[in-house]
C-alpha cells in the first residue's frame, strides 16, 4: 500500500476518484486556480508523487453545452496548468483520463471504436477534452514535461454519480416515483464500474513501461433500457412511459479495450 502514497490525483471527489485507494495523496486545488498555486500544493505534500493522476474536469455534457467558455477554461486550461506544475515540481507520470466523447458519433450497431478511430467530437465536452489531448501531447515533446499518458474512459457504471448523468437521474426518478417517459432506450454504450475502472488506473500507474494511450471500458454493448430495468427495477420501468427512438447521434457507443 505505501506505493500509493506516491500517487497523487485531482478530481478525488467524483465517482472514479472515490474509488481510488484513501493512501493516494489528494489535490484540492480547483481548475481555475493559477499553476504557480498547483506548484506548491504539489511541493507540500507529505510524499512527493512518483504520478499525477488528472480525473478533475467538467463532465457533464448538458453544463458543458450551457457554458463552453467554462467548459474550455476547466477541461483545457485546467488540464494543462496541472500538467505544467507536474513538470515543475518534477513528477514523472502525467496520466490524463479523457473520454469517448472525441470520436465521431455512430449512427449503426456493431461498430467497435479502437484508439485510432475517427476523432470528431460533436458536443462542447468531447471538444473540450480532444483539445485538452492535443496540447498535452504538444507540452510533452518538449524536454522536462512528464510522461505523458491518455487515458480514454467509455461509460461509468456509478451510484455516486452526480446530478445530470443516467443513473443519477434514474435513481432520483425512482425516488420521487416518477413514470414520466424514458427516453432512447435503443442506445447502447459501454459501462463499466467506477471500481474496474480506477482499479485499471492504478494498473497502469503501476506499469514502469506505459503506453501513449489506454481505452478502458468493457468491449461489451448494454442498452439504455438494460440499465434502467437495473436501477429501477423491472416493476417500475413497466410503470414508465417509453420511447425507443433517439435523436441522438450516438446510436451505439462500444469501445475496444486497451490490454493493460
Amino acid at each position: 500500500m505505501e506505493k500509493f502514497k506516491r500517487i497523487a490525483l485531482t478530481g478525488y471527489r467524483g465517482s472514479i476518484g472515490r474509488e481510488f485507494p484513501k493512501n493516494c495523496q489528494k489535490l484540492y486545488t480547483r481548475l481555475e486556480d493559477s499553476i504557480i498555486k498547483m506548484f506548491v500544493e504539489i511541493n507540500k505534500l507529505k510524499i512527493k508523487p512518483h504520478t499525477l493522476v488528472h480525473l478533475s474536469a467538467l463532465v457533464s455534457t448538458q453544463e458543458c453545452e450551457n457554458n463552453s467558455k467554462k467548459a474550455f477554461e476547466l477541461n483545457v486550461e485546467g488540464a494543462t496548468k496541472w500538467y505544467k506544475a507536474a513538470k515543475l515540481s518534477g513528477v514523472k507520470n502525467f496520466l490524463f483520463i479523457s473520454t469517448s466523447h472525441i470520436y465521431k458519433p455512430i449512427n449503426s450497431y456493431n461498430v467497435y471504436a479502437n484508439t485510432c478511430f475517427r476523432k470528431d467530437p460533436k458536443g462542447i465536452y468531447g471538444k473540450t477534452k480532444l483539445e485538452a489531448e492535443k496540447k498535452l501531447i504538444f507540452l510533452s515533446k518538449i524536454k522536462g514535461y512528464p510522461k505523458l499518458t491518455i487515458v480514454r474512459v467509455f461509460s461509468v457504471y456509478s451510484l455516486n454519480a452526480r446530478k445530470g448523468f443516467l443513473i443519477h437521474d434514474l435513481l432520483n426518478r425512482k425516488k420521487k416515483k416518477d413514470y414520466s417517459t424514458l427516453k432512447g432506450l435503443n442506445l447502447q454504450r459501454d459501462f463499466l464500474s467506477t471500481k474496474k475502472i480506477a482499479h485499471n488506473i492504478l494498473t497502469i500507474c503501476k506499469r514502469e513501461k506505459k503506453k501513449n494511450l489506454y481505452q478502458i471500458c468493457s468491449g461489451k454493448p448494454k442498452s439504455i433500457e438494460k440499465v434502467c430495468i437495473e436501477i429501477l427495477g423491472k416493476k417500475f420501468f413497466e410503470k414508465c412511459k417509453k420511447e425507443n427512438n433517439s435523436k441522438s447521434n450516438w446510436l451505439s457507443l462500444i469501445g475496444r479495450p486497451t490490454v493493460i
